[in-house]
């Protein structure tokens, strides 16, 4: 089984990710992340994900509001909230993160589990909750040990833990919801058709109107909108997304650097050079030749 260590954006028509978070039969996905050199930007799914700091000082955001992990703290996030992972350029930071489906621990849309427990957390204010008192990071350093050995019945071990984590995320969530204003909901909406429109034309060459026509509002409502809600501009969004598409290629394919570059909208190689090398400290070829070691 493979615990993925580097992160790729890659997102459908939607606007979520598209990313198999294990398989059909045992939906969940175990990922390593080294924050500081590999942040995680602003993205949607619709699985559960839970995130523990395992070294460091992390910040996990979701939209206009930042929550601050130390060492050994845990972060649920519920299903299709926007939320990204950042943290100091410096230091040795890094992250555990679980992504699964709810019928993982929910079972079928007809079981007492589903209806009684995951369908009301899934309909839920709650958007995220820093699980306390509850032996978080242990039940989770649990499951990343049985998912990475496989050993027989490693699957029902799986689920247990996980299954008590969701007994503790229950018995504090009634006290952890957040509420969003109508304000609040309508520019997620705005931002949910904003990313998705950038993830679909990333290797065109597109604008800030061209991405506020996307939610129909105007350049001014969306730099507005960005600002707000994700604490940045469309333009820095579209600058981190391609970067990171292009990192993510250049680990995973053979395609040739310039192929690469366009692919991800940057129409000179030599300017994609040298952004790339400013974002991650190493030219395009010198990160291909790290990471594929």
């Amino acid at each position: 089984m493979v615990i993925y260590s580097k992160g790729e954006s890659a997102t459908d028509n939607s606007g979520y990710e598209i990313r198999e978070h294990g398989t059909t039969s045992f939906p969940i996905a175990c990922y390593y992340r080294k924050v500081d050199e590999d942040a995680v930007n602003w993205h949607y799914h619709t699985e559960f994900e839970l995130i523990a700091d395992i070294s460091g000082e992390i910040t996990v955001l979701v939209p206009e509001k930042e929550i601050t992990l130390s060492e050994g703290e845990v972060c649920f996030i519920n299903s299709g909230e926007l939320h990204s992972v950042t943290s100091p350029p410096e230091g040795n930071n890094q992250i555990h993160s679980l992504v699964f489906a709810p019928r993982l621990v929910g079972g079928g849309t007809e079981s007492v589990f589903h209806t009684k427990y995951i369908k009301p957390l899934m309909e839920s204010s709650l958007r995220y909750a820093l699980l306390e008192d509850i032996n978080a990071l242990d039940l989770l350093e649990s499951v990343f040990q049985e998912y990475k050995a496989e050993c027989v019945g490693y699957e029902l071990r799986v689920r247990n833990s996980l299954s008590s984590l969701f007994i503790g995320l229950l018995e504090q969530s009634k006290a952890k919801e957040t509420y969003q204003s109508e304000s609040e909901i309508r520019n997620e909406r705005r931002i949910k058709q904003m990313l998705t429109f950038i993830q679909e034309n990333v290797a065109e060459p597109i604008d800030v109107e061209d991405i506020a026509q996307a939610a129909c509002i105007s350049r001014r409502e969306c730099l507005r909108c960005f600002r707000q809600t994700l604490g940045t501009t469309p333009s820095k969004y579209l600058s981190d997304f391609r970067l990171e598409k292009a990192a993510g290629l250049l680990r995973t394919t053979k395609l040739k650097i310039i192929d690469i570059s366009v692919e991800c909208g940057f129409e000179d190689t030599s300017y994609f050079s040298r952004v790339f090398t400013k974002k991650y400290s190493c030219s395009p070829r010198s990160f291909r030749n790290r990471e594929q070691e």
